[in-house]
């Protein structure tokens, strides 16, 4: 995995290799299965694999957002994100990027898929994502992480795109 988890209580979220931002219980399966995913013996596998046996050992996925079907993201590489964690929402980079299979790397498969996404912390519904447009000026993928600062006092999201430049944006109101 090249995403580092960011730990609340007894909460992981990370991105892992198959482009999925998880929540997973600290616990494992140690304490039951929390969901409300509950196919974990299934994910240990490759697709079409029977799934295996799921035992006090094993990990224990809360939710599972799938960044590749839900946000139509095309991930260049392996999925860098770092997950900011902001009272309930989770702030990330979808990994958006070009397709690697050409040799100029300059074709964007998805240049209308977002680049950043906030999910609920609880749910791992995708509350908000941005609207900048960076998907057609990517140059080669998104792997900044957003980052959380004050500015006059005033709470300010920084966000560096796959372009090059420095978003700045109010984070989601917390309700």
């Amino acid at each position: 995995l090249c995403s580092p988890p960011t730990v609340e209580g007894n909460r992981a979220y990370l991105v892992t290799n198959r482009h999925e931002v998880v929540c997973l219980d600290l616990n494992g399966q140690s304490d039951g299965n929390d969901g409300p995913y509950r196919d974990e013996g299934r994910h240990m596998v490759q697709p079409g694999a029977s799934p295996l046996e799921v035992t006090a050992k094993d990990a224990d996925i809360i939710w599972m957002y799938d960044l590749i079907a839900g946000s139509g993201v095309h991930p260049h590489d392996s999925a860098h994100s770092s997950v900011l964690l902001d009272g309930k929402y989770l702030y990330l980079n979808t990994g958006n990027g070009v397709d690697h299979r050409d040799n100029t790397r300059t074709f964007i498969p998805k240049p209308d898929a977002p680049s950043l996404i906030v999910l609920d912390k609880i749910t791992g519904r995708v509350v908000a994502q941005d609207d900048e447009h960076i998907g057609p000026q990517v140059f080669h993928c998104t792997w900044s992480c957003p980052a959380l600062g004050e500015v006059n006092g005033k709470p300010l999201m920084f966000f560096c795109g796959g372009d090059g430049v420095v978003y700045a944006f109010e984070p989601v109101p917390q309700d």
